[in-house]
């Protein structure tokens, strides 16, 4: 069963819905005393001081299809169910039915399976956890974001692996088991090590979420063929999905699971999984750079913006390779000049679907796999031997000095 959540980083949007006017606040003596966000409701206590006498109240802002029983008065918007107590202040309700309308438009709700439960933070430097500094998670932590720093991505793997299984809900632990197995291209070999151990552990969400990004990152670095790579890819969301409900605070889950689906051609259902792992973490700039895959053939303009997000958030980040971030610019540069009509649009990423499949060598420049390299290396040894067989044509076509 699902049920409509309030991810984190939409306190300022929330504020705006409840403030109270200063004019509004003295021609009612109402104020908000404080704001409380719950996992599916905000509630709003107010309190109303007149010549009468003083009257304490609150309203709650829920999904609009929420059937939760309230006595008072209930009104929906597009987005919200707006439900006021008994003795609520007419003028102060209809203010906060008017500020919903008007930021609703930006509220992100996650459609999330029962369990879920909101992350404090999702970024993987040390320096962005919040929290006691002295915690030895904090420490540990910090150990194998070391390794990560200095590229030793096998030992900073299994050091994070182990971190894990203590506790897979600290704050990007799981963040790192990415960061460190995608450059490992995991072959056909560490995919099925991981899909057996998840198999022998059905119930271990973290089994299931090593063995699904594994066969995500070997669908896209190591498959050669489409037929090879569309059965990864459906493997990848056939393990991602054994994770829920317990992993639904993670956005890589939702971001794994929506890219696959992209590369299958599902791109309704990874539109909605994308937009799930944006509302989880604003913050990611991986969220932001994969919802620009998602996007960049139906809404190219889009895809620029959220291309820009990611280098915006990818500046006051560590760790972030060089390459991706030049590579994610070439990208920027090749959109700006297909919204304008110079270039048609090729594919940037890695599909495989329909007459998408076949990569075009003009954006063999944008991609991070390993056919570009190749592809040179075939071209030098085409242009070498080719210059040798000239030589030759040369030397049998002149006459021989010595005669």
């Amino acid at each position: 069963m699902t049920v409509e959540v309030i991810p984190r980083d939409q306190e300022t949007l929330i504020q705006k819905m409840l403030a109270l006017p200063a004019d509004l606040a003295s021609d009612t003596g109402c104020e908000v005393q404080d704001i409380e966000v719950q996992k599916t409701s905000i509630k709003a206590r107010v309190l109303c001081k007149t010549a009468q006498g003083s009257n304490e109240w609150s309203v709650d802002l829920t999904h609009v299809n929420a059937k939760e029983a309230t006595a008072g008065k209930v009104i929906k918007t597009e987005r919200f169910r707006v439900a006021a107590e008994e003795g609520h202040d007419v003028r102060v309700l209809d203010q906060f039915v008017e500020q919903v309308k008007a930021h609703e438009g930006d509220f992100r709700w996650v459609v999330a399976m029962e369990g879920w439960s909101r992350p404090d933070t999702d970024l993987p430097s040390p320096d962005k956890i919040e929290g006691d500094k002295d915690d030895p998670r904090h420490l540990r932590y910090n150990v194998g974001f070391e390794m990560f720093k200095e590229r030793q991505y096998g030992r900073a793997y299994k050091y994070f692996v182990l971190m894990a299984r203590d506790d897979p809900t600290y704050a990007g632990v799981l963040g790192m088991l990415v960061a460190n197995l995608a450059p490992l291209h995991p072959d056909a070999e560490r995919v099925k090590k991981l899909t057996d151990a998840s198999d022998a552990k059905p119930d271990s969400a973290l089994d299931a979420f090593l063995a699904g990004v594994a066969a995500h990152y070997s669908a896209h670095y190591v498959a050669s063929s489409k037929e090879g790579k569309q059965a990864l890819y459906e493997t990848a969301i056939q393990y991602l999905e054994r994770t829920r409900p317990t992993f639904d605070f993670e956005p890589r889950v939702f971001i794994y699971l929506a890219v696959s689906h992209y590369r299958l051609g599902h791109q309704k259902q990874a539109e909605a999984l994308i937009e799930q792992a944006v509302a989880l973490n604003r913050q990611d700039p991986d969220a932001f750079y994969c919802r620009a895959e998602i996007f960049h053939r139906t809404q190219p303009e889009r895809a620029l913006k959220d291309i820009d997000q990611y280098l915006a958030l990818t500046e006051a980040e560590e760790g972030v390779s060089t390459a991706k971030v030049n590579r994610v610019r070439k990208m920027r540069g090749y959109l700006v000049r297909v919204i304008s009509g110079e270039l048609e649009l090729t594919e940037l990423w890695d599909p495989i679907t329909g007459h998408t499949y076949e990569v075009p060598s003009a954006a063999d420049v944008f991609t991070d796999g390993t056919w570009g390299p190749i592809a040179l290396i075939v071209l030098a040894l085409m242009v070498f031997l080719l210059s040798f067989a000239v030589i030759r044509f040369r030397k049998k076509s002149t006459p021989d000095s010595s005669s």
